[in-house]
C-alpha cells in the first residue's frame, strides 16, 4: 500500500491540513459508510482550526435564524483602541511673542459675543427620538467629493449611538472584560474623559457590548449598560454622581 493511503498519515494530515486528509480519506480503498463517517469527523475538524486558529465567530442576525459568519478578532480591535488613547497629542505651534501696544481708546462700545448654543442632540435619535434634525446652520449642500473627514478613532463593541453637548461627543462601548463611558472632543477626536467598570454582555444574536445610548441633561451624563448598570455622571469630569444596578435592585 502507498504510504499516502496509511490510516495513520490520513489522519495526521487531517489533524494539520484538514482539506488534504479528505482527500486521502477518499483515495483510501475502504467503505463508503467509513468515508462518510471520517468525512464528518474532519468537517469538526475544520471547524475547530477556524474557532481556534483563525477566529471563526457565529452570530444570528436581527431576526433570530440567518447565522452571519465572521472572523473579527475583537482582541486586535482592543490593542488598537488602547494604541490610539494613549498616543501623544501632536505638538502645536509655537505661539508668536505677543505685541504690547498702547490702549487706544474706545469709541463704541463693542457688540456682546453671541451666546453660545443651547445644546441639542442629547439623547438618541434626537430631542423628540425621530432623527430630525430642525436646528439651523447645518450644511444641506454637499460637495460632489463628499465631506471632508475630520478625524476618525477606533471604538468597542455595542450598539450605543452618539449624543453631542457642549462641544463634547458622549457614547458607551464594550472594551475587553469592561463597558466604558466616554467623552470625546467633537473637533478633534480626542477622548477627554473615560469611565470604566467591571461588565461584560455577549449573547448570540446580535454580537457583544452595551445596547443604550447615553442621555445628556443639564451637565448630567445619564448612561444604561447591558447588564443593568445604571450610571450618572458629570458630563464635564466623568466623575460618577450616583449609580445602581437595576437588575440587583429589582431582583
Amino acid at each position: 500500500m502507498p504510504w499516502y493511503r496509511s490510516p495513520a498519515v490520513n489522519w495526521l494530515a487531517a489533524l494539520l491540513l484538514p482539506p488534504v486528509g479528505l482527500v486521502l480519506l477518499w483515495i483510501r480503498p475502504t467503505g463508503f459508510a467509513k468515508k462518510i463517517l471520517g468525512t464528518a469527523v474532519i468537517g469538526l475538524i475544520t471547524l475547530a482550526h477556524l474557532v481556534l486558529l483563525f477566529g471563526l465567530r457565529v452570530e444570528v442576525d436581527g431576526s433570530g435564524t440567518r447565522p452571519i459568519f465572521s472572523f473579527r478578532t475583537p482582541e486586535k480591535q482592543f490593542e488598537e483602541i488602547e494604541k490610539s488613547r494613549t498616543a501623544p497629542e501632536p505638538p502645536s505651534a509655537p505661539a508668536e511673542p505677543a505685541v504690547v501696544a498702547a490702549a487706544a481708546p474706545d469709541p463704541e462700545p463693542k457688540p456682546a459675543a453671541p451666546a453660545k448654543p443651547a445644546p441639542y442632540w442629547t439623547e438618541y435619535r434626537g430631542p423628540l427620538r425621530d432623527g430630525h434634525y430642525r436646528q439651523t446652520g447645518i450644511l444641506t449642500t454637499w460637495p460632489a467629493a463628499g465631506l471632508k473627514r475630520l478625524w476618525k478613532i477606533p471604538i468597542g463593541l455595542g450598539y450605543s449611538s452618539m449624543v453631542v453637548a457642549d462641544g463634547r461627543l458622549y457614547t458607551i462601548d464594550q472594551r475587553r472584560d469592561k463597558e466604558v463611558i466616554a467623552a470625546y472632543d467633537v473637533n478633534t477626536g480626542r477622548q477627554i474623559w473615560a469611565h470604566a467598570y467591571a461588565a461584560f454582555f455577549q449573547e448570540g444574536m446580535g454580537g457583544d457590548g452595551p445596547r443604550a445610548t447615553p442621555t445628556w441633561h443639564e451637565g448630567m451624563l445619564y448612561s444604561m449598560g447591558a447588564t443593568g448598570m445604571l450610571k450618572v455622571l458629570d458630563a464635564a469630569t466623568g466623575a460618577v454622581k450616583w449609580e445602581k444596578d437595576t437588575l440587583k435592585d429589582n431582583g
